[in-house]
């Protein structure tokens, strides 16, 4: 229900913003345009509270102030960084030794999981009101239905088929209807879903002259039934029902009913060979003083309304020219573009591998002399969805700038990042062209935002490096980590057996972990405002408009752990100089990795 919920007020937001521009367009220039084109635009709105997806198109606007446009249940989660309450640990035996290794951890390691059980606590909350406001106003609008069923079931057919066929001839109207009059109305209006009834109020036929205001009144609502305003205004009422809490969608529906009640009367005028605005007129005020408030108990029926304004537009009624009309056209279909359309999600246009090369960095008082240490090359494919994974060792031979051997850690440590992608772009024939050199601090980060990871440690770990202020302690099994446990788990290396592949292994799984996690915040979906957590810790050379830009790529797709390719490249190990060394097979290498970056 939650997402059902948070999908309903993505919509509401995105429609709003559309009702306030269109609002303050037909304020500007609707009195300059027939008013079925004022109707029309507020179908715009109409459409974007029912549907929550749409065609793309690069015109539209409605990204610019809200991202989430389009999106599926992220917009109020995009506020807490949590999607939804399966981020919780399992119940059972293995949730709570789960729960038991977080609280040895410390307060740190449990204190998202709380946050998102208050946050996921307040959406359900929000989310039943809902749901209960909903049915409260369905049962009113039944009650309200039946009650105005009941007034006029007493209603008698109206024998004037001379009058009805002359009218439905001038409106075109094909389809069977019913016209009847009753007693316990003062204004028309038209009922019905699956077979359309008039009822007019039987005051009307108690002046011998009669019949053209009652033609008036019946070419009216002739017109209702032939664009079928009936059935929309039902659609509206329903759509607005399910936006309750939205309370510019209900003045959105009062003045799509009043531009409705006007284009009606001006289709009328246009209908009548000669000039009928004062005969009309007449016939409007003498509803209005008879009118009662039949209609303020229900808003499915379409009594006259709103009849001071209407009789001021049909006494100041011309009929419009095709210049005019052709202009209206053109606004409404460009109105339509640009706020129907959600934005293009970037696959389209995005075509080539997103390559980027993370360094990870120690923790040091000089940027220029910060140890680097871990190495992960990432690259997405846009078509595919596919995410392509090398974890390149510390260790790994390169040939320096003087020629001689030299380690890739300490290359990078001397050398600016720039420089380190065109040595591994030499290396493995690939094409990189982003980096992101973050430290630990920007790593803890990251992962305390995103709520910690369960993970299953290996092995018990436990090290200490006074002069990297390195202190590591974890123990073996599974357990909810906080950044500063990721850390450790990412840093160790001197309990493996291989040394420094052996930690290439478990950062591998840890960051399928991160990126498959069942609970807690989406990654790609919400990686801008993750990166602006960490960005003071962070050197790269992407912008923060590129970053909007592979976000869009990606915010359709999560992540699964079957799109994660982990590529494992050919080496051997080499001891030269009295120095080990990880050897890539060159050649191998660069045939393994084609076409991936």
């Amino acid at each position: 229900m939650i997402n059902v919920f948070m999908t309903v007020i993505n919509m509401s937001i995105t429609a709003t913003f559309a009702a306030l521009i269109i609002f303050v367009f037909r304020s500007l220039f609707g009195k300059r345009m027939p008013k079925i084109f004022s109707y029309a635009l507020w179908g715009i709105v109409l459409l974007r509270l029912v549907f929550p997806f749409s065609f793309s198109s690069v015109f539209s606007i409605l990204d610019k102030i809200n991202p989430n446009v389009g999106q599926y249940g992220e917009s109020l989660s995009k506020a807490y960084l949590m999607t939804n309450s399966n981020a919780l640990p399992p119940q059972g035996a293995e949730g709570a030794d789960l729960l038991g290794a977080a609280a040895n951890a410390g307060s740190e390691a449990v204190s998202a999981p709380v946050d998102l059980i208050q946050g996921n606590s307040i959406i359900m909350g929000c989310a039943v009101i809902w749901v209960i406001g909903i049915a409260v106003l369905l049962l009113y609008s039944l009650i309200s239905y039946f009650r105005i069923a009941r007034r006029v079931n007493t209603a008698t057919r109206l024998k004037k088929q001379d009058l009805i066929a002359c009218c439905s001839d001038m409106v075109r109207l094909r389809w069977s209807f019913e016209v009847y009059r009753s007693d316990q109305v003062e204004s028309p209006f038209v009922c019905g879903i699956l077979k359309s009834k008039i009822i007019l109020p039987s005051f009307l036929f108690q002046d011998e002259a009669y019949e053209k205001e009652v033609q008036h009144i019946l070419l009216h609502e002739m017109v209702h039934i032939r664009r079928f305003d009936y059935l929309l205004k039902l659609f509206a009422y329903l759509a607005v029902i399910l936006h309750w809490f939205n309370p510019i969608m209900w003045i959105c529906f009062h003045l799509a009913s009043k531009d409705m009640e006007l284009s009606c009367d001006e289709k009328v005028l246009r209908l009548s060979t000669m000039d009928q605005r004062g005969s009309y007129a007449n016939a409007l005020l003498g509803i209005s003083i008879k009118q009662n408030n039949l209609f303020k108990e229900g808003l499915l029926g379409f009594g006259e309304s709103n009849i001071g304004e209407r009789v001021k537009n049909v006494m100041t009624y011309k009929k419009p020219t095709k210049g005019v009309i052709i202009i209206s056209t053109l606004i409404c279909v460009i109105f339509g573009i640009l706020l129907l359309s959600n934005p293009l999600d970037g696959r389209a246009s995005i075509k080539e591998p997103m390559n980027v090369l993370v360094m990870g960095a120690c923790e040091s008082a000089s940027s220029t002399t910060t140890p680097v240490d871990s190495f992960i090359l990432m690259g997405y494919e846009a078509d595919t969805g596919n995410l392509n994974v090398v974890m390149i060792p510390r260790d790994t031979l390169l040939k320096a700038d003087d020629g001689r051997n030299t380690k890739l850690s300490l290359y990078a440590t001397s050398h600016s990042p720039d420089q380190v992608v065109q040595k591994l772009n030499d290396l493995l024939g690939v094409n990189i062209s982003k980096y992101v050199k973050m430290d630990t601090s920007a790593l803890r980060d990251f992962i305390d935002a995103i709520g910690g990871i369960s993970y299953d440690v290996p092995q018990d770990m436990y090290y200490d490096d006074p002069m990297q202020g390195l202190h590591i302690a974890l123990k073996k099994g599974p357990q909810i980590l906080d950044g500063k446990q990721v850390e450790m788990l990412v840093r160790f290396r001197k309990g493996y057996t291989n040394g420094d592949l052996g930690r290439i292994d478990v950062q591998k799984d840890v960051l399928a972990a991160v990126l498959t996690q069942k609970g807690g915040t989406d990654i790609l979906k919400n990686i801008g405002t993750l990166y602006e957590l960490a960005s003071k810790n962070i050197e790269t050379n992407i912008n923060k408009k590129e970053i909007t830009k592979y976000a869009a790529v990606v915010k359709n797709h999560s992540i699964k752990k079957e799109n994660i390719k982990l590529i494992n490249l050919p080496y051997s190990v080499s001891f030269e100089d009295g120095i080990w060394y990880v050897k890539f097979d060159e050649e191998k290498a660069k045939l393994l990795l084609e076409g991936k970056f």
